[in-house]
């Protein structure tokens, strides 16, 4: 849910952090601490997210999505990215780190992730993006980041069946390399050298009021990330199932 107004980012955006949701606002991805998600692909990956707290990015506070990543039960790779939304339920990725491989990275003005309400077919772009350092330096060109909403409709995934959105992007995204070589994707994620770009492509399908209940390429159904489980507040873990339950 989106959250209580903290204040105005010096980008022109009206921000957000965690705390009750707006009135008529639209929330596609719940910013609470203390909410959890956990992930499973057939390929025996699984993957935590977590929120854990606020992060000051370039002078917005931001809520702290911490993740991790694991393969046969070892765990691969540690990366956090922060976000805002804003009165509208507009959603908004800051920046990332990648704590594993040495990576991080900020956007001026911040990515619109989402646009709420969603709806099919529905596309926007952030203009003129700048990739920098966490602390504002070593900046690239501008870029563009758009997206296109693909599918709308019933996604079932081990934690229960969920009417969502499936968000992906109309263009290549950036290549973000650090200067060891390794790539990573907008939200800070090492990616394998076997993955591409491909287009067109639904990266992440978001249910109103849960987040995203699964995620990854279509181009490799094995691996796509489906939600096992999540917490919608720090007190109880529970299923889509179990919240139904609770408004009988």
């Amino acid at each position: 849910m989106c959250g209580r107004l903290i204040s105005t980012a010096v980008f022109g955006v009206l921000v957000l952090v965690a705390g009750p949701r707006s009135l008529g606002a639209t929330s596609y991805h719940p910013l609470e601490v203390g909410t959890e998600w956990h992930y499973a692909s057939d390929a025996g990956e699984t993957q935590s997210t977590v929120i854990t707290g606020t992060r000051d990015v370039l002078g917005v506070l931001t809520a702290v999505r911490h993740e991790e990543v694991t393969e046969a039960d070892t765990i691969e790779q540690v990366f956090e990215n922060f976000w805002t939304c804003d009165i509208d339920g507009n959603l908004y990725l800051h920046g990332a780190i990648n704590y594993t491989y040495g990576f991080d990275t900020a956007y001026i003005p911040p990515l619109r992730w989402v646009q709420s309400p969603l709806s099919y077919g529905l596309t926007w772009t952030t203009a003129d993006v700048l990739m920098c350092r966490l602390d504002g330096t070593d900046c690239w060109d501008p870029f563009d980041y758009s997206l296109t909403v693909y599918s709308e409709g019933n996604v079932s995934v081990p934690a229960g069946t969920f009417y969502s959105y499936g968000v992906g992007q109309l263009l290549p995204p950036p290549a973000l390399r650090a200067p060891s070589g390794h790539r990573f994707d907008v939200l800070g994620r090492h990616l394998a050298a076997t993955e591409r770009p491909e287009l067109p492509v639904t990266v992440e399908w978001y249910s109103e009021g849960v987040g995203c209940v699964q995620f990854g390429s279509e181009s490799y159904p094995g691996h796509i990330m489906r939600l096992i489980e999540w917490t919608p507040s720090p007190v109880r873990r529970t299923t889509w199932g179990g919240v139904k339950s609770l408004y009988r």
